[in-house]
């Protein structure tokens, strides 16, 4: 996959069908739970069932569907909510100067080191520092101009604040971390490529980044935008594999979904029985993890 475009549709395909299935998997989690205080007799009966613990698979299931599911709300929140405060306290700790205004749409921030990038989700914005108009050629500010120009036209910002918190939501699939990573990759390069149509030539861009490279600049460029403004190509390609391995967990998941909806009554559970089944897993697996936290215990001691 060497267009972002394109890997950015693949990466949203995959992602929907996850957070689909996990729609899917809260639907069957709530529907089959009855959201109701238990009776009398229900509490008696409860009770007997904890001094024998027994374990049903369906609620097992159950509570495995509602956790995930409570889990992705939950990280894609949090990712969501990071990376927009993030990019808040970084614009908000910049010195903006003012506008250019022989450069319609871009931002002056007063700063010594060279700096030029995109922000901004919903209204992007071009903002170069004080230092790189002062490092920089007038050819090889325009090319580094036209690349940022291409990621607001392109409106990267977004689409990484996406492609991430989709990443994060979707934990279990993870293809999705790495076609994340080869998008932000792939959108360089097509923002290089903008950058050298617009100048006729790799040579400013090319100086440019090396530039900021050996001025204290972002970090340094990576090897793959090398080898393509010199002409090369870089095998860094999202393996088949990996997408066939995340389709198939999804499926997987898809399948004990529909599983538990078929065998699960509307509202034949109730939340204290779900609620006992998760106790019984834990008094089940606290034995297991107790051997195991000592094994590493001991392990450690007799490494010291």
């Amino acid at each position: 996959m060497s267009s972002a475009r394109g890997l950015f549709r693949l990466h949203l395909g995959v992602g929907a069908l996850a957070v689909g299935t996990v729609a899917l998997s809260a639907t069957v989690a709530a529907r089959a739970v009855e959201f109701a205080a238990p009776s009398f007799s229900e509490v008696v009966t409860l009770c007997r069932q904890a001094l024998v613990p027994s374990l049903d698979l369906n609620r097992v299931a159950l509570l495995v569907l509602a956790g995930l599911s409570a889990l992705v709300v939950f990280r894609a929140v949090r990712s969501a909510v990071r990376q927009l405060r993030a990019t808040r306290r970084f614009l908000r700790a910049l010195c903006v100067v003012g506008c250019i205004e022989t450069l319609p749409g871009t931002v002056l921030v007063d700063d010594p080191r060279p700096r030029a990038f995109c922000a901004g989700y919903l209204r992007r914005r071009i903002y170069v520092s004080t230092g790189t108009l002062a490092l920089l050629s007038p050819a090889q500010l325009k090319a580094v101009l036209a690349h940022e120009e291409h990621h607001a036209r392109s409106r990267d910002p977004l689409r990484m604040l996406v492609a991430q918190t989709l990443a994060d939501a979707a934990f279990f699939v993870p293809v999705l971390r790495r076609s994340c990573e080869r998008h932000a990759a792939l959108a360089e390069v097509a923002a290089d490529d903008a950058a050298v149509r617009v100048s006729g030539r790799r040579g400013p861009l090319a100086a440019a980044l090396l530039a900021f490279d050996a001025h204290g600049g972002p970090a340094g460029v990576a090897p793959e935008r090398v080898d393509h403004l010199t002409g090369r190509r870089s095998g860094w390609d999202v393996p088949a594999r990996d997408v066939v391995n995340g389709v198939a967990t999804i499926a997987a998941l898809a399948v004990v979904a529909a599983a538990t909806a078929l065998t699960s009554a509307a509202g034949g559970l109730t939340v204290a029985s779900v609620a006992l089944s998760g106790c019984t897993i834990m008094v089940v697996s606290f034995p297991v993890f107790s051997a195991l936290a000592a094994a590493q215990l001991l392990q450690r001691r007799r490494m010291a």
